[in-house]
């Protein structure tokens, strides 16, 4: 099948092309911004949210799928208008421009920054949104837009929490930063909080199974026996060889610290971060391994390992030609906090 990859110039968008055209379908990337190395596929340099642009390029490609992973992200402190207009006025001129030229299947990749509260339990395809900040409202607007648009062709959303294979830094490589320098590292509450990962080949696996039975509908994907976060940053200091240790900090006054830096700008944590800060969450993906066939192969701890040892490699790319999750976060004055740990 022809398949078009939105967001392929990044990090979760590259590992979906890569992974697709792997298994022979012909892919065909979209991105704004420019494609580093070499490519097993053509791409397009375009902003989503030109119509005519998207138009010409969707005409000239005829895919029979188009999976859409753009998107402008908040901890990189984007304007309103460019985040909201990008992430769902985006949707909608790819949806209205697949559906003009009689596209199957459109493939959201959605968020579990629609919910920025602790359940207490994993969470379903049917739970309500419950976002708590622009980047998560915008999310949960689109997937109404690509809702419109399930009469005229396949409509399928995947939700996953944070992904992280090689390749993936963006908040995490702060993290890094602090594990490979020795520094203490700061665990709100007691870590015996449980906050699931999911591996991006994985990811991309689940949405191949999507897309070669055509499936359509809402779909949760994630890792299995997550652990908790003070046991999976043991193990990756233990790995690292770092002298790193747990520093606990508590959890009430750190998110009111943390509330008022972001409002200052200087820090990269936003209110979806700070608030599951010492929280858990977990997606329930047991419908998702029924109706898919698929099933998670790597766990958080497997993940975190592969995603150290690229950091490590120094292969990591520099300045706003790399996408955010490509290159270590901006971290504000968390960067002088790990100068002091």
């Amino acid at each position: 099948m022809r398949i078009v990859v939105t967001g392929s110039a990044g990090y979760f968008g590259g590992v979906i092309a890569q992974s697709l055209s792997a298994c022979g379908h012909d892919i065909i990337g979209i991105d704004r911004l420019v494609h580093r190395g070499a490519n097993s596929f053509p791409s397009h340099v375009a902003d989503i949210r030109n119509r005519d642009e998207v138009h010409r390029i969707m005409q000239a490609s005829n895919p029979d799928v188009v999976v859409h992973a753009a998107a402008v992200l908040a901890h990189e402190r984007p304007s309103r208008e460019d985040l909201w207009t990008s992430n769902v006025d985006g949707t909608r001129v790819l949806a209205d421009c697949a559906t003009s030229i009689g596209v199957k299947q459109f493939v959201f990749i959605s968020t579990n920054c629609l919910w920025g509260v602790d359940l207490g339990r994993p969470v379903t395809t049917n739970d309500i949104a419950r976002p708590v900040e622009l980047y998560g409202e915008s999310k949960a607007a689109a997937e109404v837009v690509l809702s419109e648009f399930s009469g005229a062709m396949v409509t399928t959303v995947f939700r996953s929490p944070t992904i992280v294979s090689s390749g993936r830094l963006g908040l995490l490589g702060l993290l890094f930063q602090f594990i490979e320098e020795g520094r203490k590292l700061p665990v709100v509450g007691s870590g015996e909080n449980r906050y699931q990962f999911v591996y991006g080949p994985d990811y991309a696996e689940a949405i191949r199974c999507a897309i070669d039975r055509r499936i359509g509908g809402t779909f949760n994907v994630g890792s299995r026996n997550v652990p908790t976060v003070a046991e999976m940053y043991r193990a990756l200091i233990e790995r690292a060889g770092s002298t790193s240790r747990l520093l606990h900090v508590p959890q009430g006054p750190t998110i009111l610290a943390l509330k008022l830096l972001h409002l200052l700008r200087l820090s990269p944590l936003g209110p979806y971060q700070y608030n599951m800060l010492g929280a858990s969450f977990e997606f329930d993906i047991d419908e998702t391994c029924r109706r898919l066939g698929w099933e998670p192969t790597h766990t958080n701890t497997e993940m975190l390992n592969e995603a150290f040892d690229f950091y490590r490699s120094n292969t990591a790319g520099d300045g706003d030609e790399v996408s955010a999750h490509s290159r270590v976060a901006a971290g504000g004055v968390l960067s002088l906090l790990r100068h002091l740990l």
